[in-house]
């Protein structure tokens, strides 16, 4: 290398950057490429998941505020119009827990989830069978039914 002229060797020292600095960039395309596509399936699979989560506790915590209309309901049509809140609820809360479920990851999740709609299903037919002792004029007993829940039991 001695015997190569000065702008051979220029020349060539340039060339050797230029290629190490061509395979540096490619290599970081690539990998904020990988970034970019973990970023966008973290956001799918887990951000908007939780929006979804959102909307089932708003409507599910309107239930009880609804019931306790249900209960104290003087005329028929306060407790229609309860009723239709609750049911429209209800649709609210079953609409994104199916969203949800189709978005959920891993076992441990889908497990938890079962856990929840199974628990809502016992908390659904309480609630049922608290309108129909409301229905039938046993407000006592439809406060009593629902009391286990109130206390958090």
């Amino acid at each position: 290398m001695k015997k190569m002229k000065m702008n051979v060797k220029i020349i060539a020292s340039l060339l050797a950057i230029t290629v190490i600095a061509v395979a540096i960039g490619l290599i970081g395309i690539g990998n904020l490429r990988k970034i970019n596509r973990d970023d966008t399936a973290m956001y799918e699979k887990m951000t908007v998941p939780l929006t979804e989560l959102l909307y089932i506790s708003a409507p599910f915590q309107q239930v009880r505020l609804t019931m306790r209309d249900i209960l104290d309901a003087k005329t028929a049509d306060e407790m229609q119009t309860a009723m239709t809140a609750f049911q429209e609820l209800s649709q609210e809360i079953t609409q994104y827990s199916d969203k949800f479920e189709k978005t959920t990851l891993n076992d441990e999740e889908r497990q938890l989830f079962g856990n929840f709609k199974e628990t809502r299903t016992a908390y659904r037919t309480v609630l049922l069978r608290v309108i129909e002792f409301k229905k039938a004029g046993r407000t006592a007993e439809a406060r009593t039914a629902l009391t286990p829940f109130a206390a958090g039991e």
